[in-house]
């Protein structure tokens, strides 16, 4: 049984061994920043503070710790008017207010603010922190509550990493704390350095915290140590043992004499240090060292820093400018300099081989970051669930973090200097690194928001104090932290975690564009940016999955080893090895790459094409070699300039290197390509400055130096322009030619390969009592973009339906899109009515709009949704189109403002530029801001949730339109229909929704990609279709297991969207495609259903999202899509994503079952055999 009680009910609050209700009032109103103004009781007990809203079941809880409580102010007084302006302002150290709204007669309010003064600022009543009262409360076994206070021993920690050796040695010189008594009271220092010298060295630092060891290598002996500045002052005093200790560090790395010392101040901050008597190393005096500054700031820097996004997270702050905001706290960037620093050290010690000595002032904030950090990276042990808890016990409650001073814990004044978050910006560096390399850690996110947790819970004893000295007051009052995460060690286990792939130093990218907003635990008080569901849970799942069949296959090959013992003849059975999780992961993890190549790499493997030459490029069936030009260099920006071969055929353009190993290969398809421009002339001068600027629709830009002798830049310009443009040349696009050489795929196909419209409307359950289907568009007479098969209102006559679609633009009249399977209500699409500036009415559309509300057999409803700003809408009325008069139709009408193509364009342009890798990288998240992609994205998301809770809340009907209808309501409508109906949400589900909600309802993607078209300047052109697949992809992060499909088929998706491998993009309609495209070439969706395990998300869970999903769509919550946008870019790609290693267990999960199956059926036959009768 566990030795922590469980909590007791004591009325509606929750209380723990100990604590005790101190008061409470009934009456009280909460105001919500989320869900509004909430009546019900506030609690108030020794431990925390507890409302329940008792106005509407469920009753909802909201409970925070005392210890977390930072402020506690009065809002207004006795003379206050207005229902709500007489209460109490609670500030949280933990990213969460209170505000509580009393009634001004009974003294109510009076009585609480002096309960929670006295309870949340213990320390300043004479009173003392909770974690003394649990402790003694506890009703079983203190001994294994304070065990944690004994899983850390200086000794065993240091032996683990080699020590004492010949270079270092222990010391307990500061066994009573006698030399620094912020210092642990065992350290290592350099062999060769007596106890009667450390004397002298403490002297010369700040605080008397001299240089000790950290860490060393296990390879190759650099050491990592850290101390406080030297005391050399304004007029540069010299300490020569201090020289000499540093000397005797440097000397104890046997690869290297040289030591880096690692400031992290910022220069001008250690000169007004110096000024103060405090100070920097200087190199003519230490002879065997190099001194670099870091430019970290200063607690004070770092505490307003926090205030600052604090401020930012509330919730009254302008979604619209969330990431400008956040930039100018800066809490990124100081995240980042954190991250930079640690990684120069690895840098310095894993690859250069070189010892490292780390100081700030004092040496217990910033060199405390640096160091565990750069020890994570350096350590796997470190990046276990024990060896991390180690780790903060050693790198900071051992060595002096002031913890105490930093939180402030039971102390009223909030405005102490001394307050700052340098821990939580620790743990928040140790979760980028985890971002980047989601295998690599035993643990998961939730370990560290538990740890911060009782950072300032006052639960446990372990973060009271300010060093060792002083913890050990406590050890025998308290309960350890370490305690309570070991007994539930196995809720915080990483399912993905590998440790054998990760043994080696860590190398995270350290840049603002790869970092991330920690919204887990800055925002998660806020249910808009709560993650729906983790993706660890399903992990957890696929993790136990794969350890049961390990053990089910064990306890088959024990049976069939008894049998085989047994076995009377010597009949010999192949014997069958147990693949363990582990081998079986290394193996997934060895073909997993192979395993994902693409449809026509696939294609390039297995057809029979014959090479020009060995070594060109292979080529797929029907393509052909145009032109290879040698001496060609690439300019790339990331690996700098390499020489190669460039090949162009009629499908791709392949560079290959030919000086580099291994040998590099790029491919991009010609029909990607957006301009091909020279650089430089004849007289052009310099090495690079005569070539070609290629840039592809899909985010990449290539540039080739060619040599000017030999023309070959002609040749290749010439030749590019032909096959990248070959509409503009009167030639086919190469999906004709791919699809009647490509041999046509055998096995599964896919309902969107061959998608038919009257069986997805009788899925959905149209024809119907309340709707019917129509043939009268079958030649597209009535709308040339509709599609021959159109579902309207069952009561509406087809002569209706004719005169209704001449008053719509571009005849695209309301057609039927979805029903909801249960309250039937209807969503449509269409097109804005032609009112022109004079108002003109149409009776006839009035009518079908009627009917279209008649037909909802609930609420007889109809919302009308313009996508359109209504600015727009106004200005489009003036040029004959417009919007419905909501007294002439009888119908609410709302805005959504979302823009238009040229805005779109626009802000792609925008977002295109800013992905350059040269680009600054200090303003990335304002930049970012500036080209309004993540804004209009979420203005979409906006729109669908808007249609679900019209739809799916409320019961009513709704139709959708923009100008035409064919972008921005083809994207709020497929949207709505993904979070409503889960199918969508399938793989073969998908592709059938763009094929109705896209291709047959005629999304222009001919003009919008301008396939095979050389004018990049047509205002046609826009990123329509690429948005909508964006804002699909923030809503699979928010909902990892809902999806049947991973982020690799929506990039599939994309990259053949330009390609002009396929016929599946190809036209601007129904009508054209039928004509041109369909018996002409293949699609892409009998590809995707051939290799359809290739887009499985392993994480799928059918059966737990088969409901409504209801995303955020709040800027705190949407992401940059790196996967998409920058993924050319080698530093923007994690190291091994959380989806590659949840494939893994998947397939291992699947070769465990195949291995069981093997095994069982060989047990069967045995069996047989034993059970047959002998032959006489």
């Amino acid at each position: 049984m566990s030795y922590f009680a469980r909590p007791v009910e004591v009325g509606d609050a929750t209380l723990l061994p100990g604590e005790v209700l101190e008061g409470s009032a009934s009456e009280v109103t909460y105001l919500c920043p989320f869900n509004g103004p909430q009546q019900g009781i506030l609690y108030v007990t020794t431990y925390k503070i507890s409302f329940i809203a008792t106005e509407k079941e469920p009753h909802r809880k909201y409970n925070a710790p005392v210890g977390f409580i930072h402020s506690v102010e009065k809002m207004g007084g006795a003379s206050s008017k207005g229902e709500h302006s007489y209460g109490l302002e609670i500030q949280l150290k933990e990213f969460q207010s209170f505000r509580f709204a009393f009634k001004q007669e009974g003294h109510s309010r009076r009585e609480v603010y002096d309960v929670l003064l006295k309870i949340a600022f213990p320390l300043n009543n004479g009173r003392e922190l909770f974690a003394n009262i649990y402790f003694e409360n506890l009703p079983s076994s203190k001994d294994a509550a304070s065990s944690g206070w004994d899983y850390f021993d200086m000794k065993q920690e240091l032996g683990r990493i080699g020590v004492p050796c010949e270079q270092w040695r222990l010391t307990s010189i500061n066994e009573k704390y006698s030399l620094c008594s912020t210092y642990p009271s065992v350290f290592a220092v350099p062999a060769n350095v007596r106890d009667s010298e450390l004397q002298a060295v403490a002297a010369f630092r700040s605080r008397a915290r001299l240089p000790t060891l950290a860490w060393l290598h296990p390879e190759n002996r650099t050491s990592l140590t850290r101390g406080s500045q030297p005391l050399v002052g304004k007029f540069g005093k010299r300490s020569k043992e201090d020289e000499m200790y540093l000397t005797a560090i440097s000397k104890a790395n046997p690869r290297s004499d040289k030591l880096l010392i690692m400031d992290a101040r910022p220069r001008l901050n250690a000169l007004a240090n110096k000024a103060m008597g405090g100070g920097y190393e200087d190199e003519e005096n230490y002879k065997t060292v190099e001194l670099i500054f870091l430019d970290i700031g200063n607690i004070h820097v770092m505490r307003d820093s926090l205030r600052k996004l604090k401020e930012v997270c509330s919730s009254a702050n302008d979604e619209s400018r969330w990431m400008s905001l956040l930039e100018s706290s800066r809490w990124l960037d100081y995240i980042r300099l954190i991250m930079a620093g640690a990684l120069r050290i690895v840098d310095l010690m894993d690859r250069s081989q070189v010892s490292v000595f780390v100081h700030c002032s004092d040496g217990w904030d910033r060199t405390s970051q640096l160091c565990s950090l750069a020890m994570v990276l350096m350590d796997p042990y470190y990046r276990t669930i024990s060896g991390f808890a180690m780790l903060i016990e050693k790198e900071w409650l051992s060595f002096g973090y002031k913890f105490h001073q930093r939180c402030g814990h039971g102390d009223r004044h909030s405005g102490d200097e001394q307050r700052a978050p340098i821990f939580v910006q620790f743990v928040d560096t140790v979760w980028q690194v985890m971002q980047q390399f989601p295998s690599a850690f035993e643990f998961t996110e939730q370990y560290l928001l538990t740890i911060l947790h009782h950072l300032h819970s006052c639960l446990y004893g372990t973060f009271l104090c300010d060093n060792e000295r002083e913890r050990r007051s406590i050890r025998q009052k308290t309960a350890s932290l370490w305690s309570e995460l070991e007994r539930e060690r196995e809720r915080y286990r990483n399912p993905l975690y590998t440790s054998y792939m990760h043994n080696q130093a860590l190398y995270p990218v350290a840049t603002i564009r790869r970092l991330q907003f920690w919204a887990s635990h800055y925002t998660r008080w806020s249910p808009r940016n709560i993650r729906s569901s983790g993706s660890s849970y399903s992990n957890s799942e696929l993790h136990a999955m794969c350890t049961s069949l390990e053990a089910h296959c064990e306890e088959l090959q024990t049976q069939l080893d008894e049998k085989q013992a047994s076995e009377f003849q010597n009949r010999s059975t192949p014997e069958i090895s147990v693949s363990t999780v582990t081998d079986m992961s290394q193996s997934a993890s060895k073909t997993s790459v192979s395993e994902e190549q693409s449809v026509e790499s696939r294609f390039l493997l297995e057809a029979n094409e014959k090479l020009a030459q060995p070594g060109d490029p292979l080529l797929l069936p029907g393509e052909s070699m145009q032109v290879a030009a040698k001496h060609v260099s690439l300019v790339c920006p990331y690996n700098g300039v390499l020489p190669g071969t460039l090949f162009l055929s009629t499908y791709k353009m392949t560079f290959t290197t030919t000086e580099s190993e291994p040998q590099l290969t790029y491919v991009a398809p010609m029909g990607a390509v957006h301009t091909v421009e020279k650089v430089g002339g004849a007289s052009s001068k310099g090495e690079f400055a005569y070539g070609l600027e290629v840039q592809f629709k899909d985010f990449r830009t290539f540039r080739f130096a060619f040599k000017q002798e030999g023309h070959s830049r002609r040749l290749i310009f010439e030749t590019m322009q032909r096959l990248a443009y070959p509409l503009s040349s009167g030639r086919p696009l190469f999906a004709y030619e791919y699809g009647v050489c490509a041999v046509p795929p055998s096995g599964e196909t896919s309902p969107a390969a061959q998608f038919d419209m009257k069986a997805e409307l009788a899925r959905i359950g149209v024809p119907s009592e309340e709707f019917r289907l129509t043939t009268l568009n079958e030649n597209y007479e009535l709308c040339a973009s509709y599609p021959p098969v159109l579902a309207v209102p069952a009561s509406a006559t087809d002569d209706q339906v004719k005169d209704a679609t001449a008053f719509r633009s571009r005849n695209r009249l309301p057609a039927f899109s979805w029903m909801h399977a249960e309250n039937r209500s209807s969503l449509f699409r269409g097109s804005q009515p032609q009112v022109g500036k004079f108002g003109k009415r149409s009776k006839e559309d009035e009518a079908f709009l009627l009917e279209i509300a008649k037909a909802n057999p609930q609420t007889q409803k109809l919302v009308i949704l313009d996508a359109r700003p209504k600015l727009n809408a106004i200005a489009n009325k003036a040029m004959g189109g417009g919007y419905e008069d909501e007294e002439a139709y009888g119908m609410d009408l709302v805005f959504l403002d979302i823009g238009n193509i040229h805005v779109m364009r626009d802000s792609l342009k925008k977002l295109r530029d800013m992905c350059h890798p040269t680009i600054e990288d200090t303003h990335w998240l304002s930049n970012l801001e500036g080209t309004h992609w993540l804004e209009h994205v979420r203005l979409v998301l906006v729109g669908a949730n808007r249609i679900v809770e019209y739809m799916d809340g409320s019961g009513v009907s709704v139709f959708v339109h923009c100008s035409d209808g064919w972008d921005r309501t083809s994207q709020l409508c497929a949207l709505a229909m993904m979070l409503m109906d889960p199918y969508y949400r399938t793989i073969a589900g998908f592709s059938v929704l763009i094929e109705k909600e896209w291709l047959a309802f005629g999304h222009k993607f001919q003009q919008r990609i301008g396939h095979g078209d050389k004018h990049s300047g047509d205002e046609q052109r826009s990123p329509i279709f690429v948005q909508f697949i964006d804002a699909v992809w923030q809503i699979t992060n928010q909902y990892p297991c809902a999806f049947e499909f991973n982020e690799h088929f929506l990039l599939t998706i994309l990259d053949h969207l330009f390609s002009c491998l396929y016929g599946t993009f190809l036209c601007n309609s129904e009508k054209e495609r039928a004509e041109e495209v369909k018996d002409k070439t293949i699609s892409l969706w009998t590809d995707v259903a051939k290799n359809q395990e290739e887009y499985m998300n392993p994480l799928y869970s059918s059966s737990g999202y088969s409901c409504v999903l209801h995303p955020s769509a709040s800027m705190r919550r949407l992401q940059f899509w790196p996967g998409y946008y920058t993924r050319w870019n080698p530093e923007m790609r994690p190291h091994k994503s959380e989806h590659d290693r949840s494939q893994e267990l998947y397939r291992i999960c699947l070769q465990l079952k195949k291995q069981c199956a093997s095994m069982q059926k060989q047990l069967d036959e045995k069996d047989a055999c034993t059970d047959a009768p002998l032959d006489p």
